[in-house]
This record gives structure tokens, C-alpha cells and sequence, in this order.
């Protein structure tokens, strides 16, 4: 059976058949070839290359250690490296093998280097030096001596002391120059013994302290006169030491003699001669008959 179209509807069909040989030629100009690649894949190293060195940090008790730093005790420093591959690190301690976090206990001066090389080849480095000092200052000298006695309402302590930064007195700053110290005048009020609390302190920390004492007696002493046929004796009763020591002869203008003795606080002589002698500010006249 033949079917019969329209010419409208031939006229149609005939335009499709012609846009058939077209439609095949840009089909096969799309096709796409075997082994080509419209989108090459990227090499991401290559492309960007890693040229960041490693990040190195040494720590000492967690925080960052730094350069020149003093200890008064033993460090232990720790090293930490990031970086983004595989790391080569190289530390040393004063040009030795040195592990991280090891304890550094000698005294004086130390340097640790650290080195890293990641693996693109990229390289860190970083050194810091610190010190170990442990020995406190030591006091030389301190005057007035300690122990002593003195009338003198007004003291000023002045010493000297090694390997000190500062010395306080009682809490309070003396003044340092070198190794000299001086700090006061105090004043006295007092009868008896004043004491004070002296501090040296260096650099690292490290301190020395004393107790310093000092007798304050203004007071002349108690005198008693008890004579004999032959002679006068003399008792001087005093909180300090005897004015006079044991067998002191007497500078005198005529032949004399005297004879002392220190029985605890009280002290008794013995005179053969007329004369005056002062004793801790009490002055005595005595008389005596000469042998």
C-alpha cells in the first residue's frame, strides 16, 4: 500500500534528510580520539614546590627560651621543630650530641644549636646561649663587728660582699657600689642589743643572709670605794668589757703598780700610789699610802 504525503509534509522531510550529512560531520568532529587528554593531570609538587623552611622553637619549663637567659638551678631544654613532611634534626649542646629535654646542671656559660632539614631539602637553624650560676654572694666583712659594744647613738653598717646585684637591710635597699655596701645611720634608743637582718642577692637569684649584732650601752658604770690601812681598792660594776686588762701597769708619773682582774662583770684593782683615774666616764679621786 503506497501512502500518499502532502507536499507540505514532504517539503519537511526532504529538509531533515539534508541536514543528515551535516549533523554526521560535526559528530565526527567531536569524536574524541583515543589517548587524548582534554584535561591534563597536574603534578601539584612540581607545580608548587615546597620552599618553606621548618619552624624550630627551644623551650625551657614551656615557655621560649631566650638568648642570654640566667638560671639558678639546672635547665632542661626542649626542642620542638614543625614543618609539613618528614624532618632531619641535628641539636647540640656546647658542640655535642645533645637530646632534648636533658638536664644542664654545670655552672657557667652554654650554647644549644639546633639544625632541621625537611624533606624538600629546606633548612633551619637556630642557637641560643644561657647561663647556670647556683653559688650565693658571700659577705667579706661587715662593720661595725658584730658582737661588739658601742656608746654611740648613731651606726652605719658598712661591708663589703662578693658576687652580689643588690643588699637590703632589714627589707630595706643599701647602697651598693662594687662590693661595698653601707646602710643607715641608725639611730640608738635603746640599752642593749639592736640586731638587723642583712640579704645579698646576685643576678640569678641566689641570696646570702646574716644576723647582724651590736650592744648599744651609754651607761657609766656603777663605782665603789673601800680602803684599807694600806691601800684603796676600787670595784667598777659594767655591762662592758673591763676597761683595764689583767696586769696593766699603770702609766703613772711615780713608781706604781697595779694589778686587774675580771671576775664575770665586775672588775677589781688595786692601786699603791696617789692618782685619779677615770673609769668609763665615773671619775675617782683616790688616796693612798705609799708602802
Amino acid at each position: 500500500m503506497k501512502t500518499h504525503f502532502s507536499e507540505a509534509t514532504t517539503k519537511t522531510m526532504n529538509r531533515r534528510r539534508s541536514y543528515r550529512p551535516l549533523l554526521s560531520a560535526a559528530l565526527a568532529l567531536l569524536a574524541i580520539p583515543a589517548g587524548l587528554t582534554l584535561w591534563p593531570q597536574t603534578n601539584w609538587a612540581q607545580t608548587n614546590p615546597d620552599t618553606d623552611p621548618p619552624q624550630i622553637r627551644i623551650l625551657e619549663s614551656g615557655a621560649d627560651l631566650t638568648d642570654g637567659r640566667l638560671f639558678n638551678r639546672a635547665a632542661a631544654p626542649v626542642v620542638q621543630v614543625a614543618d609539613a613532611s618528614t624532618v632531619t634534626i641535628d641539636a647540640r649542646l656546647d658542640g655535642a650530641a645533645f637530646t632534648s629535654g636533658a638536664q644542664v646542671a654545670g655552672e657557667g656559660s652554654h650554647q644549644i644549636a639546633v639544625t632541621a632539614t625537611d624533606a624538600a631539602g629546606n633548612t633551619a637553624a637556630l642557637a641560643m646561649s644561657f647561663e647556670i650560676d647556683t653559688t650565693p654572694p658571700v659577705f667579706v666583712a661587715v662593720l661595725p663587728a658584730s658582737d661588739s659594744v658601742t656608746g654611740n647613738p648613731q651606726v652605719t653598717l658598712q661591708g663589703e660582699v662578693s658576687g652580689a646585684a643588690a643588699v637590703t637591710v632589714d627589707g630595706q635597699p643599701a647602697t651598693l657600689a662594687g662590693q661595698s655596701f653601707t646602710a643607715g645611720p641608725y639611730t640608738l634608743t635603746q640599752q642593749g642589743v639592736r640586731s638587723w637582718t642583712i640579704v645579698a642577692a646576685d643576678a640569678a637569684g641566689n641570696t646570702a643572709q646574716r644576723t647582724h649584732h651590736l650592744t648599744f650601752d651609754s651607761q657609766a658604770p656603777a663605782v665603789a670605794i673601800v680602803k684599807t690601812d694600806h691601800q684603796t681598792t676600787i670595784r667598777a660594776s659594767t655591762r662592758r668589757a673591763p676597761i683595764f686588762s689583767p696586769h696593766h701597769a699603770l702609766n703613772t708619773s711615780k713608781p706604781a703598780y697595779a694589778t686587774a682582774k675580771a671576775l664575770n662583770t665586775k672588775l677589781i684593782c688595786s692601786f699603791v700610789s696617789p692618782r685619779s683615774r677615770e673609769i668609763s666616764g665615773a671619775s675617782v679621786e683616790m688616796q693612798t699610802r705609799s708602802r
